[in-house]
């Protein structure tokens, strides 16, 4: 048998690559949780390609080191 697991808002869980927490938001006047990834380990890809992404940015551009799309 499981033991559950009690996850609080601010911890951070790890998916292969990728560390996400559990965020508030709204969407479409609706709210709702979502895992919103907060930092990479490994590799990330574009359209087959590798590219370096920066964790959190002021504006979607600065999301992307030096990609060029």
């Amino acid at each position: 048998m499981k033991s559950k697991i009690q996850i609080s808002e601010n911890d951070k869980i790890f998916s292969t690559g990728v560390h996400l927490k559990p965020v508030e938001c709204v969407i479409n006047k609706k709210k709702q949780w979502r895992w919103v990834a907060v930092g990479f380990e490994d590799d990330t890809f574009f359209d087959g390609e590798i590219i370096d992404v920066c964790d959190y940015a002021e504006n979607f551009n600065e999301l992307m080191k030096d990609v060029f799309i």
